[in-house]
């Protein structure tokens, strides 16, 4: 749940009910194809992949230069193609998408470059393109980037009254300048470039989104269950977002992950069991989602079952396919080790369960991770 992955809209699809509400509408000439552009995301939000397909293709028959084109493109391609590895086919396609959008973009800006829909779209597009950088460890590549990016964001923290939907943009900013490089510091030297914010004011902006913003609400009640696990250390609050969020999205297989975890974080071990046997049929044709399957169930046969031999086999299956993802699988692979670790110590395996704890120290950030060592 560590990854600051998942912004698959990380500043953005705001883009969409600002050009809903301002005077200038140059995406949409009708009602009906804004009509479509909530739907084909909330689809592929909730994995209907196929279906989504349908309404960006209709979408771009109405408006095919438009940068909304590739956007809604390049979130179809994460999320179908989830998690996105740099080097890869899936991952420059979705690259060369986002940078389709910023080209796309500056049509508006070399108009004006205060241009409202301009803007919008140009963070959105640069904002997915540092999420996968981010993701995947690339801080060179995330450092180049942030200067841009940060100039479309700044320009929205004036427009919080005007458009709800930036009061998770701007709320998000203030939060994590200020949380994330104290949590990560090779970051900080990125981070002291911009602004300073506030976490304070952040999560007040957060929850405002989570409950007012019509295309990022679930982004903010994602993230904001994130700073309640990492950085407030609240998990009962955390798991009560994701729940929200397995309720908005019930075939979203990364939340139905993310929301396990958080049981497992909580102790609440037995009210996983079906959650597991679901996750276990996506991972069927994911690897990413397959080793999430075979750690959890590791840890349901020696928390729930009290079959230490069976919960070996699981979580040492699981972490064999640790190490592909870069950091997306950085906290269950945490939870893995700490649990493994846990396992040899029943069987009496003094040196393996040493071995473990270490391994899980070593990946160990945030305080909850430190209490499952105990």
């Amino acid at each position: 749940m560590k990854r600051l992955r998942k912004i698959t809209l990380l500043f953005g699809l705001t883009a969409c009910s600002l050009v809903n509400a301002t005077a200038q509408v140059r995406l949409l000439p009708s009602h009906p194809l804004l009509s479509e552009i909530e739907p084909a995301v909330r689809l592929i939000y909730n994995y209907r992949f196929d279906t989504a397909l349908v309404l960006i293709s209709h979408i771009e028959q109405q408006v095919p230069d438009h940068p909304v084109v590739p956007l809604l493109k390049a979130l179809w391609q994460y999320h179908n193609n989830f998690p996105l590895i740099t080097g890869t086919d899936e991952t420059d396609q979705y690259i060369a998408l986002c940078s389709e959008a910023v080209n796309r973009c500056q049509v508006y800006l070399d108009r004006n470059p205060d241009d409202l829909e301009g803007v919008s779209f140009d963070m959105l597009a640069r904002a997915m393109i540092n999420l996968v950088y981010v993701d995947n460890g690339e801080t060179m590549k995330v450092a180049l980037g942030a200067s841009a990016l940060y100039r479309q964001v700044a320009k929205g923290f004036h427009l919080m009254d005007q458009f709800s939907e930036f009061y998770f943009t701007t709320g998000l900013y203030n939060y994590y300048r200020e949380a994330y490089p104290e949590a990560h510091p090779v970051y900080k030297p990125v981070a002291s470039l911009f602004p300073k914010g506030s976490k304070k004011t952040g999560l007040e902006q957060l929850k405002y989104a989570a409950s007012h913003c019509i295309f990022l609400r679930a982004e903010a009640l994602f993230y904001l269950s994130l700073i309640y696990l990492n950085y407030e250390d609240q998990p009962q609050l955390a798991a009560m977002l994701t729940s929200r969020l397995r309720a908005l999205y019930p075939d979203n297989t990364y939340y139905l992950g993310v929301h396990i975890e958080s049981l497992f974080i909580n102790g609440h071990f037995e009210e996983a069991d079906s959650l597991i046997a679901k996750l276990s049929q996506a991972g069927r044709k994911n690897n990413f989602h397959r080793m999430k399957y075979l750690i959890f169930r590791g840890i349901y046969e020696d928390r729930v079952l009290h079959r230490p031999e069976s919960a070996k086999k699981y979580l040492e299956a699981g972490i064999r396919l640790t190490g592909q993802f870069n950091r997306y699988d950085e906290s269950v692979r945490t939870m893995a080790y700490f649990a493994l670790s846990r396992v040899y110590r029943q069987t009496g395996e003094q040196s393996m369960a040493q071995k473990y704890y270490r391994l899980g120290k070593q990946y160990a950030v945030y305080k909850y991770q430190l209490r499952m060592s105990e």
